[in-house]
């Protein structure tokens, strides 16, 4: 599963093909890692190449060995095993620092299955390394975001990160930041993992009511730009909201007011009807968050993953995005929804890629706390409040569910907008992580936090929209909003599904089940007789290529489990076991493709 080949590093200059000579040869570097003279004490880096007792060139920066001065390439070799042996299922290495390469090649030498990438804390020194260099993409560390975007979308699960020490001693700071980097990357894989595992059958269920109801939607597109010029406050349902809800009424004469569904109806307890309301969740439960709204003309903004319920029960328009799940795509996307807000794992998240969507150029947070401040977990008013009191008794009062809330994930103080710090946890660590990597992208609206106490976003500033003197430098923008809400729930042109999908679908989906009960059908034939020759590996090869080959083969491939993801991550020691695993894998789609065609049966 090779990487995008977008190396955004230029690795090599007009220097870097010149053969490396025996004698030692030295390249000064200032702070920035641009080449200057010796004459720089103090901001230098002083790189020289020499000899190790085993004969092979190294390498000396500041008087720090980059690597071993006795055998070079054994060390790298066994720094390679030890790491690959620390993470099993590593489906990616991250090399930090190249130096003259040893460990790049010990680790392609190692595991050829596995892609190496590496990311250079000082670039020049590349010049020094070209010759001994295999043809792998090299990032700077400043070029963090555009590397974990590129991995995500080649689907790498388990990336290593891989050093040695004198990188490490050498470029301190980078390090610490890639190593952060790349631990909250494997952190948010693993979260989305599990919430699949958890999800992934609700959601495909979902998909399939959704388009099944019938119910009039517009496409997101129609929002595109729609409030460009004008801020927008997105209201979440944490504990700060309740700061800012004296205000509100004048705050949203000010802004386009974007609330989650969670905070709807306190929002609303406010005397201010939201503009949007978006709601992503595919559970019955975040539906009753709702239940009570006195009003429901806001435009409700959702997915097709999320619980029909809501869209049934709206009387306002209805903004349907594109789906981030294969089969949305496959019904929704031929029916022209292009349009697709962020995911990042907290509606709040894709409130705010909302507030991005319509074009505002700021946008400011409240309730949108990642963490618990004053050890609270929701404001006052949310349906979650009232429904804890409900299952309250003697023993296990409303409070206990609330501690196991705050204890659930791994709780953590974090550093707070204001300054100290509040209590966040894990969860929270993945939502401010997308929110930060957003942030550091380029393309994203200025972004406030309006509570002190709320959890610090890199890239986020502080705005206290319940000071008047602060609210006051945005002028009042409703009578324009209102024009062009009017616009939008007046849209004329509605979604609709192409005749047939579903019959379409479904005759796609047997295909791919026969073609996966084909292949595990031949395996287990061969696991039966207990061996397997290079002939049957050509067998199970070629109807490998043959489910590969299926464009829609992401349909079925979706709800793989977990005995598919632990074959994918195994490595085969030989013939019987590279076949048990394509066993497992195609075994696992089958019955991924059994389910959606049941549901099918049901639903069309």
């Amino acid at each position: 599963m090779p990487l995008s080949g977008r190396a955004a590093l230029q690795r090599l200059s007009s220097r870097s093909n010149r053969e490396p000579t025996d004698a030692q040869h030295s390249v000064v570097l200032d702070a920035t890692n641009s080449v200057v003279s010796d004459s720089t004490p103090g901001h230098a880096l002083d790189a020289i190449r020499s000899v190790a007792r085993s004969g092979d060139p190294t390498l000396s920066v500041n008087g720090v060995a980059l690597h071993s001065t006795v055998s070079p390439a054994r060390e790298a070799q066994r720094l390679a095993e030890a790491r690959n042996e620390q993470v099993p299922g590593v489906d990616c290495f991250v090399v930090f620092g190249c130096g003259l390469g040893y460990l790049v090649n010990a680790l392609l030498e190692l595991r050829p299955d596995v892609p190496v990438v590496v990311v250079e804390p000082a670039p020049d020194l590349v010049l020094e390394t070209a010759a001994f260099v295999p043809d792998v993409p090299f990032w700077g560390s400043d070029e963090l975001p555009q590397l974990l975007r590129t991995m995500q979308e080649s689907d790498v699960r388990v990336p290593a990160l891989v050093a040695g020490r004198a990188f490490q001693h050498l470029f301190p700071d980078q390090w610490r930041l890639v190593r952060e980097s790349i631990e909250s990357y494997v952190e948010r894989t693993r979260v989305n993992r599990n919430t699949i595992r958890r999800f992934g059958r609700t959601w495909v269920r979902n998909i399939l009511r959704t388009a099944a109801a019938g119910v009039p939607v517009i496409s997101l597109e129609a929002l595109r730009d729609a409030f460009a010029g004008i801020p927008a406050l997105v209201c979440g349902a944490g504990p700060t909201l309740e700061r800012i809800l004296p205000a509100l009424p004048d705050i949203a004469r000010r802004t386009v007011v974007i609330s989650v569904e969670t905070a709807a109806a306190r929002v609303s307890s406010a005397g201010v009807v939201p503009d949007f309301v978006v709601t992503v969740d595919p559970q019955y439960w975040n539906t009753r968050h709702v239940d009570n709204l006195p009003e429901r003309s806001p435009i409700l903004v959702t997915e097709p993953a999320a619980n029909p319920r809501s869209l049934r029960l709206w009387s306002g328009t209805v903004a349907l995005a594109e789906s981030v799940f294969p089969l949305g795509r496959e019904i929704w996307g031929a029916a022209d929804a292009r349009s697709r807000l962020g995911a990042g794992g907290s509606v709040a998240t894709s409130a705010w890629d909302l507030a991005r969507f319509v074009g505002a150029p700021e946008v400011y947070l409240s309730g949108v706390d990642l963490g618990f401040p004053g050890n609270a977990t929701h404001c006052r008013g949310t349906f979650y409040d009232d429904y804890v009191r409900t299952l309250a008794v003697r023993t296990r009062p409303a409070e206990s569910y609330k501690h196991r809330l705050l204890g659930d994930a791994s709780p953590q103080a974090v550093r707070a907008a204001g300054g100290g710090e509040v209590l966040s946890d894990r969860r929270m660590h993945v939502y401010r992580a997308w929110f930060e990597d957003q942030l550091e992208s380029g393309r994203a609206p200025t972004t406030y936090l309006t509570a002190k106490e709320s959890s610090a976003i890199k890239g986020a500033h502080f705005a206290d929209l319940a000071d008047a003197s602060i609210r006051s430098s945005l002028k009042d923008v409703r009578d324009e909003i209102d024009r062009r809400r009017a616009a939008l729930d007046n849209y004329a042109e509605r979604m609709g599904l192409r005749t047939g999908v579903f019959e379409e679908l479904t005759s796609v989906i047997v295909r791919i089940e026969e073609r996966a009960r084909r292949s595990v059908d031949v395996c287990d034939e061969i696991v039966r007789r207990g061996s397997a020759d290079a002939g049957d590996l050509r067998r199970v090869d070629a109807l490998d290529a043959q489910l590969l080959a299926d464009e829609r083969r992401h349909i079925a491939g979706f709800l793989l489990g977990d005995a598919a993801d632990a074959a994918i991550a195994a490595r085969a020691e030989d013939a019987l076991s590279s076949v048990k695993q394509s066993a497992a894998i195609h075994r696992a789609v089958a019955e991924s493709a059994q389910y959606h065609i049941a549901l099918l049966s049901r639903y069309r």
